[in-house]
């Protein structure tokens, strides 16, 4: 009821992030059933659509760039937190990277002799 009835003034949500980026942004469509935010942006809309056409990897990176950016400017939403992830391990490993999404790849780690 809550979500999709947009019945609410303030929530506290998560996001389970995926590697592509229309996963996460394409719930700003205006028509999305996953628009909690009730973001309504033309532009926003059309790029989107253009972004999941596009065949070209830089060309679709500056799409996606451009959507953030529009999502940055008009405020759709304001993060009161962001959970932290820690990585703690011996000085002797290496090859550990941190994603932007929830994803741990422990194939290239390293133990140093």
């Amino acid at each position: 009821k809550v979500y999709s009835n947009r019945d609410f003034e303030l929530t506290v949500i998560g996001f389970d992030g995926r590697l592509d980026p229309h996963t996460v942004l394409g719930r700003y469509q205006s028509t999305s059933s996953r628009n909690f935010a009730n973001f309504n942006d033309q532009e926003y809309d059309q790029l989107l659509m253009q972004g999941l056409r596009e065949t070209n990897p830089e060309a679709r990176e500056a799409i996606y760039h451009r959507l953030q950016t529009i999502l940055a400017e008009k405020a759709s939403n304001v993060y009161i937190m962001d959970p932290s992830q820690l990585a703690v391990m011996q000085k002797n490993v290496t090859g550990w990277q941190n994603y932007p999404v929830y994803v741990l790849d422990l194939a290239p780690l390293q133990r140093a002799k």
